[in-house]
C-alpha cells in the first residue's frame, strides 16, 4: 500500500517537472516559429552584460528596415556566453558596425531577434520527462492491479 503511494507521488513531482518543461519547449517554440522572416541589420553599438561573475552576455542595438520602415532594436547575442569581460568587451567592439541576420515577425516587425535557434535542449527535456512520468504511471498501474490481485488471492487461501 504504502509503495503504491509512494510511486504516485514521484510519477507526479515527475509529471510537474515535465509540465514545467513543456511549459518552456512551448514558450521557446512559439518565439522561434513567430520569427518567420529575415532580413539584414547593421549593429551600430554593442556593450557587455554581466549574467554572474564568469558569463557575460552581449547586448546589441541594431538597426532594419522592413517594408520601407526603419526599427532600431536592442537584442542579446544569446549563447554561448563569454566567460570573461575582456573577452566579452573584444567580441563586443569586433560586432558594432557590421551586418548581421535579423528574424523577425512579419505581422509585427518590431517584434525581433539577432538569433534564430530551434529548442531542441528544451523539447527534448520535456519530452524525455513526460515519457518518465507516462512510464511510472504505466508501472503504477500495473503493479497496483497485480498487488490487488495477490492480495485477494492471498485472502482466498
Amino acid at each position: 500500500m504504502i509503495s503504491n503511494r509512494i510511486g504516485r507521488y514521484l510519477c507526479y513531482a515527475v509529471g510537474l517537472f515535465g509540465a514545467v518543461w513543456a511549459y518552456f519547449a512551448v514558450k521557446d517554440l512559439y518565439h522561434y516559429w513567430r520569427l518567420s522572416e529575415q532580413t539584414r541589420g547593421h549593429i551600430q553599438e554593442a556593450h557587455v552584460h554581466e549574467l554572474s561573475t564568469s558569463s557575460f552576455d552581449i547586448l546589441a542595438t541594431y538597426t532594419y528596415v522592413w517594408k520601407e520602415q526603419t526599427f532600431t532594436r536592442t537584442s542579446s547575442l544569446g549563447k554561448p556566453y563569454q566567460l570573461n569581460p575582456y573577452s566579452a568587451e573584444k567580441t563586443a567592439h569586433s560586432i558594432e558596425g557590421t551586418w548581421r541576420d535579423v528574424y523577425l515577425n512579419p505581422a509585427h516587425p518590431e517584434i525581433s531577434a539577432l538569433t534564430h535557434v530551434f529548442p531542441y535542449k528544451a523539447i527534448f527535456q520535456a519530452v524525455l520527462t513526460l515519457g518518465i512520468c507516462l512510464y511510472l504511471w504505466i508501472l503504477n498501474l500495473y503493479y497496483g492491479r497485480t498487488n490487488s490481485e495477490r492480495r485477494k488471492n492471498h485472502s482466498l487461501h
